[in-house]
C-alpha cells in the first residue's frame, strides 16, 4: 500500500505514523519527506 500524506509538522507526522502502526496486522512503514515540490499533480483517474 502506498499513502501520500501531508501533515502540518513533524509531530503531526509522528502521531499519524503511530496510528498507522496501531492497525492490527500492520508490519511497518517507510517514510520519505519532500522539502519542496516543483510540480504537484492530483490523483490519476482510473
Amino acid at each position: 500500500m502506498l499513502l501520500k500524506v501531508r501533515t502540518r509538522d513533524t509531530q503531526s507526522l509522528e502521531e499519524l505514523l503511530e496510528k498507522i502502526h496501531a492497525i492490527e496486522g500492520f508490519k511497518g512503514t517507510r517514510s520519505y519527506i519532500a522539502l519542496s515540490t516543483y510540480l504537484e499533480r492530483g490523483p490519476s483517474p482510473e
